[in-house]
């Protein structure tokens, strides 16, 4: 059975994301009517990826088993990200490589251009907003998701 308050959790949520769907001020962006999901492709980001030394202070959650960087064994991933377009400031070594023995890099969603850079890709397919969970078991503490998700704090897809 479900609980009976899951719709107003949902409710809830969903008034709370809405302020990602704020019109731009790009004049030719077509506008998102964010009083509604109809017509609106939506899309989760957890953004809780963290690496030693992005200033988050929670090592390389999720990305490994345990502490310390990605390793062989200790991957909590399915696919690492192709870090191509981010420039050297924003990729966090790892103890993994790749085929041509060139060292694996992750990234970290507590950075500020990171973020920029994911909803910059999420305007060309289309994407009109995001929805952004929160996680009880982080809100006691100091370095809760909350942190990571001011990086998406006023980030407009398209307006």
């Amino acid at each position: 059975m479900k609980h009976p308050t899951a719709p107003l959790r949902f409710l809830f949520l969903f008034s709370a994301f809405t302020a990602l769907l704020v019109p731009a001020s790009a004049a030719d962006a077509p506008r998102v009517d964010s009083s509604t999901l109809t017509g609106n492709v939506m899309v989760g980001d957890q953004g809780w990826f963290n690496a030693e030394d992005d200033g988050a202070r929670r090592g390389y959650h999720p990305w490994t088993r345990g502490h310390g960087k990605p390793a062989p064994g200790k991957v909590r991933i399915d696919l690492r990200p192709d870090l191509t377009a981010f420039p050297a400031a924003e990729r966090f070594p790892t103890d993994l490589v790749h085929a041509d023995g060139i060292p694996a890099k992750v990234f970290s969603s507590y950075l500020r251009p990171t973020v920029v850079r994911h909803f910059f890709w999420m305007k060309e397919p289309s994407i009109d907003g995001v929805f952004i969970p929160r996680f009880i078991s982080s809100l006691s503490r100091g370095t809760s998701l909350a942190a990571n998700h001011t990086g998406l704090a006023g980030q407009i897809i398209r307006g």
